[in-house]
């Protein structure tokens, strides 16, 4: 056996930690409330910002994570119900920015909406496991076509 194949007969196998993560949902409609839910947050203050296209939204995140560094994300996919949109439309649709906010690399993300499926109470915290529940709850919600 040559040095270079024990070497890497022995070499450990690499190892994937993905590190918990934790997402706190805030409303836009409450900027106040959204403040201090991240000045409370224990996992805060966060790295990642992901909002509702709307400016209320993105004026929400940018004053309830003032003083700290914050990578805003704008998410079309969490955008406010359409007029012309169903409930069923909007909760699928709102499942997937669900999916995609997950897939984003953080530690903990604030998440400012306009609107949430079935009325979610707001300021609410789920980790990386209870996000993708959500999204498959709601999408399970959804009658096929």
């Amino acid at each position: 056996m040559s040095i270079r194949q024990h070497r890497h007969a022995v070499a450990p196998e690499p190892s994937v930690f993905d590190a918990p993560r934790r997402y706190l949902f805030v409303s836009a409609r409450d900027p106040l409330g959204a403040a201090a839910a991240v000045w409370s947050w224990p996992e805060g203050p966060p790295d990642l910002c992901v909002t509702s296209p709307s400016p209320e939204a993105q004026d929400t995140a940018g004053f309830a994570s003032a003083g700290h560094l914050v990578t805003i994300v704008v998410e079309p996919m969490l955008a406010r119900r359409r007029a012309t949109e169903s409930w069923d439309d909007f909760k699928a649709r709102f499942a997937e920015g669900l999916l995609i906010v997950s897939a984003h690399d953080t530690r903990a993300a604030l998440v400012v909406c306009d609107q949430f499926p079935d009325e979610w109470p707001a300021p609410f915290v789920v980790d990386g496991e209870s996000i993708l529940r959500r999204a498959d709850l709601l999408r399970r919600e959804v009658p096929l076509p």
